[in-house]
């Protein structure tokens, strides 16, 4: 008894299963996933099933048994194929809609008992339907049954087959079987978003909008224009709205208009694409951008900019008025330039005045009380801006020039060394009588030259030398922004040497050339090595940012022989006492800011004294490693100096106007030294990390006077961009006096960037 109960609940067990699983009726239908390939499920028909399905028109026979199944087309899925294999004779149907609603969409029923069935579909993405076996006979039915879709990319997947729209059409469709082939490169308002699909359009003069709102993925769109897909160039482009994206512009008559429809880091899915047109208004008057009205131009020349307008129609061009007389006419009369947003002019003549005006156009008409702006040239004659006017130059001779007016010369390419840019060249010449020519340019404010040099005539130049960067000196030995070339084996005769600036830049800068001996960057560089120091010439000192960089070209110490270990973006300043007392000095980075502590650049010291008792000499500084020093601090801080007591200022006192928490920097502080009267000094202040902040040097009151007296020589920066030696503004970082009688004026190898420094 205990078997045969065994056995019943077995039986019943799989009875109940087979019912479930192979149930005969729409609402049971067995779920089936369609692939790109037939992945098949084996079905089971009894006997004993009815036949729901009312009418199978593509048979009259009688189909008491069938067996229902249902499936879901993925994105992008137009179209599928359902193929089912049978012992018997098999009618196959297809219906859309639900079990309560169905219409017939498809049925097959090819042949007799065992012969496969198959049946191709047009379906909609993402979309249910439902497949009903049946057969004519009282017997059991058993099978495979698969489908398949078609996993060809669309029509449109490349922009030789792109589909055309017209205003007021909505067209939808997916980019899931859309490849990445021939799609959009680079950027066109935004990058691709590759796969996606085209379409086209043609221009009706109207304002044309194309949107992507209603689409299920996040979706990106390009337009282009062209004669054809291989012509066009990038018109406008949009991914700033998640799933409402929309371009819109101003279309020209007769262009042929390519947009792409792609998606956020490859994303895919079903799109919707309306498209709508409008009539344009005019466009309203641009905003010019340069030159500014009334400018006078020193170079003489000068792209005329303008702004898109704001509101009004979309420009699709814009025309242009300039000339010499008030009107703007009796050059370009209205001429239609393309829609761009700049101009260059002609060769323009030397003081004259020029006037232009632009009228911004569409289909719907001109922009209207648009303003004439004006402009002078200046006497911007460059003598040496080609070869054949190159500046004679006197061996061992230094000169300052400006490249900031120079342009390239027609036909003759960059140096071969040179950094790519924009060639503002000047050009120099010199006899040669022996066999060598040394050539070296030192920044001033163009802060980074370039040099070639040339034998031959100016007709038909040989490029004989070319530097960038000219080799270092100081303790790293790193390349410097000047350049220099010392050449060898020459023939004499006329030599003629091209400055550049590198990267396009421009600006003021020395050179000097000999024709004996060799030119190198050893020299003292004023300011930043041991032999050139700056005189301390007011009270405060300031250095405006980006402050001293790198080491001069000298290595004026390195290794263990100070606190500092070796130089590092130094300052040398020569410091005077005139009394007898203790030598009191703030050193107070420019990005400090009173009431904070440890906040700012980090700037240490070394105080060497080269006059008076106990005193050293750059050479022995240099042996040494920088030992001999009579203080020198290397805290963390960057507020430091030298004060009585070794510690922190007093908050507002004199020489510190400032306010900290009580003995934030005293680790900064050193106890000050004494000095007697006519003692001399050199303080190596040191920007530690480099940072781009200058500093305030101070000497406050109750210690031995500093002399602050103009200094006997003074540093050509051209601060003032001009050729003045009266300028004051053009001497020096540190610009304590003008070029007088009794006052040297030097010309130095050295970078002046600083901005904002004054005494």
């Amino acid at each position: 008894m205990k078997i045969n109960r065994l056995f019943l609940l077995f039986f019943l067990f799989i009875s109940i299963r087979t019912s479930f699983s192979q149930s005969n009726n729409c609402g049971g239908a067995v779920s089936l996933t369609p692939n790109s390939s037939c992945i098949t499920t084996a079905y089971n028909v009894s006997k004993n099933w009815d036949n729901q399905a009312a009418n199978l028109p593509c048979n009259s026979g009688t189909f008491p048994i069938d067996r229902w199944f249902t499936f879901t087309t993925p994105l992008g899925i137009t179209s599928v194929t359902i193929t089912a294999t049978t012992n018997r004779n098999l009618n196959l149907s297809a219906f859309s809609g639900s079990c309560g609603s169905l219409v017939q969409i498809g049925c097959v029923n090819a042949g007799g008992t065992g012969v496969t069935e198959t049946l191709t579909l047009t379906v909609l993405p993402s979309t249910t339907y439902y497949i009903n076996l049946a057969h004519n006979s009282t017997n059991n039915m058993t099978g495979n049954i698969c489908v398949v879709y078609n996993s060809t990319p669309p029509a449109n997947d490349q922009c030789a087959g792109s589909i055309q729209v017209s205003c007021g059409g909505i067209y939808v469709g997916s980019t899931s079987l859309a490849t990445s082939t021939g799609d959009p490169s680079g950027t066109c308002g935004t990058t691709a978003g590759t796969p996606g699909i085209w379409y086209n359009i043609t221009g009706n003069g109207n304002t044309i909008t194309a949107s992507l709102c209603g689409s299920s993925y996040d979706t990106k769109i390009q337009l282009f224009s062209g004669a054809t897909c291989a012509s066009s160039v990038c018109v406008t482009g949009n991914d700033d709205y998640w799933f409402t994206i929309t371009i819109s512009w101003a279309s020209t008559s007769g262009t042929n208009y390519f947009i792409y429809v792609g998606g956020y880091a490859s994303a895919t899915g079903n799109y919707s694409l309306a498209i709508t047109c409008a009539i344009p208004t005019p466009p309203n008057c641009s905003v010019y951008t340069a030159p500014a009205n009334g400018a006078l131009l020193t170079c003489g020349s000068s792209n005329l900019t303008w702004n898109v307008p704001v509101g009004g129609g979309t420009p699709t061009q814009y025309l242009l008025f300039f000339g010499t007389d008030a009107a703007a006419t009796n050059i370009n009369n209205g001429t239609n330039i393309g829609n761009v947003l700049s101009y260059s002019p002609p060769t323009l003549s030397p003081n004259t005045t020029y006037y232009w005006k632009i009228v911004p156009q569409n289909g719907a008409g001109s922009a209207t009380g648009c303003p004439t702006f004006s402009f002078t040239t200046g006497n911007a004659i460059v003598l040496n801006d080609l070869c054949g006017g190159a500046t004679a130059l006197i061996s061992g001779v230094t000169i300052n020039d400006d490249n900031s007016c120079a342009t390239a010369d027609p036909g003759l390419a960059a140096a071969s060394c040179w950094n790519s840019g924009s060639v503002n060249t000047l050009w120099y010449s010199i006899n040669v009588t022996g066999t060598t020519l040394g050539v070296l340019t030192s920044s001033i404010t163009l802060a980074n030259t370039q040099i070639a040099v040339y034998s031959g005539p100016c007709a038909s130049l040989v490029q004989v030398g070319c530097n960038d960067d000219a080799p270092g000196a100081g303790c790293s030995a790193s390349t410097t922004n000047n350049s220099q070339l010392n050449l060898t084996g020459l023939t004499a005769g006329t030599y003629y040497i091209r400055v550049d600036g590198k990267s396009s830049q421009v600006g003021t800068f020395n050179i000097m050339a000999t024709s004996s001996g060799n030119v190198g960057t050893g020299a003292g560089v004023v300011g930043q090595d041991c032999i050139t120091p700056i005189s301390f010439c007011a009270n405060p000192t300031s250095v405006g940012n980006p402050g001293y960089q790198n080491t001069g070209n000298i290595c004026d110490f390195t290794g263990t022989g100070n606190c500092v270990f070796d130089e590092k973006n130094a300052l040398w300043m020569q410091l005077t006492t005139t009394t007898a007392g203790n030598l009191l000095f703030n050193i107070i980075p420019n990005d400090f800011v009173s009431g904070t502590c440890d906040a700012e650049t980090d700037y240490d010291w070394v105080l060497f004294k080269t006059s008076g008792t106990g005193s050293t000499n750059c050479a022995n500084i240099q042996s040494t490693g920088g030992n001999g020093e009579v203080a020198c601090n290397f805290s963390y801080l960057g507020v430091t100096g030298m004060s009585a007591t070794g510690n922190t200022p007093a908050n507002s006192s004199s020489g510190f106007p400032y306010t900290t928490s009580a003995g934030c920097y005293d680790a900064s502080f050193e106890t000050s030294v004494v000095a007697a009267a006519g003692d001399v000094y050199l303080l190596v202040i040191q920007n530690f990390s480099g940072s781009t902040s200058g500093f305030q040097l101070t000497a406050p009151t109750g210690g031995a006077n500093i002399s602050t007296a103009a200094p006997t020589q003074v540093l050509w920066s051209g601060g003032a961009n001009t050729t003045s030696v009266s300028t004051i503004n053009n001497w020096g970082r540190l610009r304590c006096t003008k070029l007088l009688s009794g006052v040297d004026g030097i010309v130095a190898a050295s970078s002046a960037v600083q901005t904002g420094s004054s005494c």
